[in-house]
């Protein structure tokens, strides 16, 4: 008998004895990128590692035991890492308030990386290899210009960059690898409130528009619907000319995309009929195709290849994470999982 290892990029290595016959053996492979997720089994809220097919199942971080239920699980799109916003670390302001940990766990060695700590800290998303956030100053006065950071870290170079500041962001959107963020008004000069773009490493700052945007709805791939006051504007993302005024719009949404590695399809989650509603968007067709819909599918939703997505399902009967290849067969559930939040909107109101 001889042993076999299948390798392919990006998939889990596979062992296979191999003996005299001649037979076709068929070989499942599976996507060499972890899957974090919190369970409260122990007691506490521990962070779990484990390969999407259920098996390799280990703690990567350890709950502490002060963490509120608030915790945000965020997944890098390609490597084995994922940002953790807890209150693990159990510190406090003047007043006893628990501040947030923003944690890095890399889960290839399960090493952990302390970003900063902060009266608040809120997850906008992974972007040309940097974590992008909003951290919200512990002790800062409430009319303080620089209440509000928007950050971005750099794992590679453990580089943690600020973006831009004000005392509150009134919306922040991640698209692709471009930030735009809309600054208040308040305690600052109104040319600094205005519909701002920039890239995650701090440089091709521009004005999108030069005015204070109240909210921006992601309304479709390719457009944004602007509130301005009483006024609503739609851009087209990526354009160079302004936006347009339009009537005002029914009722809003702001769709959540979420792109695979090769940035060739993006998967985001509606609401229709009481159902969670996975949704695939093919960039070179400009398609959409309805993946599955059920109850209690909700966001967060990830890739852990280019054709294998994780989601999840919250209902009062279980709240599981399940994979499901894009290219067919029907969803598995890796396992039950304690309900966290992720990257689907950058503040939870």
């Amino acid at each position: 008998m001889n042993e076999a290892v299948i390798k392919a990029k990006n998939y889990r290595d596979e062992k296979r004895t191999l003996g005299d016959s001649e037979a076709e053996q068929s070989v499942k492979m599976v996507p060499a990128h972890k899957h974090a997720f919190v369970s409260k089994r122990s007691g506490k809220f521990d962070v779990y590692k484990i390969d999407v097919d259920g098996n390799n199942e280990q703690i990567a971080l350890a709950g502490s035991g002060a963490e509120r239920d608030d915790i945000t699980l965020a997944p890098h799109p390609t490597d084995n890492l994922v940002a953790v916003v807890s209150t693990r670390d159990n510190q406090r302001n003047k007043d006893g308030f628990l501040l947030s940990t923003l944690n890095l766990v890399n889960l290839n060695d399960n090493k952990v990386t302390t970003i900063t700590h902060s009266e608040r800290v809120e997850v906008v998303g992974w972007a040309n290899g940097r974590f992008v956030y909003v951290q919200i100053a512990a002790g800062a006065s409430a009319n303080s210009p620089k209440r509000y950071r928007l950050m971005s870290y750099n794992p590679e170079n453990v580089e943690n960059k600020e973006l831009a500041s004000a005392n509150y962001f009134n919306d922040i959107i991640l698209i692709a690898n471009n930030i735009y963020y809309a600054p208040s008004s308040a305690y600052q000069n109104s040319s600094d409130a205005n519909l701002f773009k920039i890239d995650p490493d701090g440089n091709n700052k521009q004005v999108v528009f030069n005015k204070e945007i109240w909210n921006i709805f992601r309304i479709d791939y390719e457009k944004l619907t602007l509130a301005v006051q009483q006024d609503w504007y739609e851009y087209d993302i990526g354009a160079q000319k302004q936006p347009n005024k339009i009537v005002t719009p029914a009722n809003p949404k702001t769709r959540v995309y979420i792109a695979n590695a090769g940035n060739t399809k993006s998967i985001w989650v509606d609401q229709r009929d009481g159902k969670g509603v996975l949704i695939l968007y093919d960039r070179e067709t400009k398609q959409e195709t309805t993946l599955k819909s059920q109850s209690g599918l909700k966001y967060p939703v990830y890739w852990v290849s280019d054709d294998t997505l994780v989601y999840r399902i919250n209902t009062d009967q279980e709240t599981a994470d399940y994979v499901l290849n894009i290219n067919g067969g029907e969803p598995k559930k890796i396992r039950d999982v304690t309900n966290t939040g992720g990257v689907d909107k950058w503040y939870y109101y």
